[in-house]
Order: structure tokens, then sequence, then C-alpha cells
């Protein structure tokens, strides 16, 4: 399949970004154009963008806030969030992202 760009200058916050399912789609939601910037509690060795990269528990509300703010500072935004892992308090807490 070749990428046609349907995601070109959207943005999107992907959990659980570097490894499995999200590293899967983080590298697709790339691939079609976005500017994607992943979160995981620690870094794999084959990161896209270190700079697109947080290393941030999500059920922690002070490591929550770390990667709204950098969604904010580094992306401007997004239009789109893949939360690989749930919970209520998680879904509450990056719930302020749009």
């Amino acid at each position: 399949m070749t990428a046609s760009g349907e995601f070109d200058g959207k943005r999107a916050l992907v959990t659980g970004g570097t490894k499995g399912i999200g590293q899967a789609v983080a590298a697709r939601l790339r691939e079609y154009g976005a500017k994607v910037l992943t979160t995981a509690r620690g870094p794999s060795g084959d990161s896209a963008d270190s700079d697109l990269f947080v290393a941030a528990d999500i059920t922690s509300a002070d490591d929550c806030a770390a990667v709204a703010d950098a969604v904010l500072k580094r992306l401007g935004g997004i239009e789109t969030r893949l939360d690989r892992l749930r919970t209520r308090s998680e879904m509450f807490l990056l719930s302020g992202l749009r």
C-alpha cells in the first residue's frame, strides 16, 4: 500500500508508541503524513524522533501534564489521539488535549 498523504498536516498523539500496536500505528500515521508525538514509560532504541517522544507513565497526573505541555509546545495541539492503554484516570487526564 502506498501512503496517500491523507493525514498531511495533521498532528497526533500515540501513547504506548514505542512498541507493538502503538509503534505500528505511529509509523503508519507518519507514513500518511502526520506529525506524531509518542509516549511510553521509556524510549525504545528505534524511537522515530527524540524531539517527538515523551517518557511518561500516563497513569500519573504529573506525567499527563508533561505530555499535554509537550503536545502544545512541540506540535501546537492535536487532531487525533490513540491511547494504547486506557484507564478512567487516563481518559480524564488526557481529555483536554484537543
